[in-house]
């Protein structure tokens, strides 16, 4: 094949592939959080919000957005506790900064339901350490985001602080 032909060939097949806008870092850590759960989750008895969140996790590798929210839905069906599937939701379809919010504040409703009342005594200064506790942080952490971004006069009165945002030990992204 000649040079001329290979080029058009290589166009042709580059024009084909779809861009796909992933966060990595975000995609690596949501990755590896689904395959400790996958390695560990067979100690525990298997429960609606369990078989949820394991959806969720397959969620979070599909690029497709309809497919994701369609897996989201059917979390929700199984467990109306799966504070990921209100995250993933009102990233995906919040047409609005309250939409949103109020997506992400069923996400922490969702979240303190799946912990009960004791994680939040006896569990205080280590919830990102455990697994359980994370969609709960996530959905908590995204809302006050949110929040922040809004009003950004909330997280520090100082004027002209460059300090980083920073809730439950987690920088968050929203300049």
């Amino acid at each position: 094949m000649t040079g001329r032909k290979e080029s058009k060939v290589k166009k042709k097949k580059a024009t084909k592939t779809k861009k796909v806008d992933i966060d990595l870092v975000t995609l690596s850590t949501l990755s590896s959080e689904g395959m400790v759960s996958d390695m560990f989750g067979d100690i525990e008895e298997k429960t609606p919000l369990k078989g949820a969140q394991d959806i969720i996790y397959d969620a979070w590798e599909v690029t497709d957005p309809k497919r994701r929210v369609a897996l989201a839905r059917k979390a929700l069906e199984i467990s109306p506790d799966c504070a990921d599937a209100y995250t993933l939701l009102a990233e995906e379809t919040a047409g609005s900064l309250t939409e949103a919010l109020n997506l992400y504040r069923q996400g922490v409703k969702a979240g303190e339901r799946a912990l009960g009342k004791e994680a939040f005594e006896e569990d205080v200064g280590h919830f990102w350490g455990i697994l359980e506790t994370r969609p709960y942080m996530r959905a908590r952490a995204k809302s006050m985001g949110l929040l922040f971004a809004k009003f950004p006069l909330l997280h520090d009165s100082r004027k002209g602080s460059r300090r980083p945002y920073v809730f439950f030990g987690i920088y968050l992204d929203i300049l």
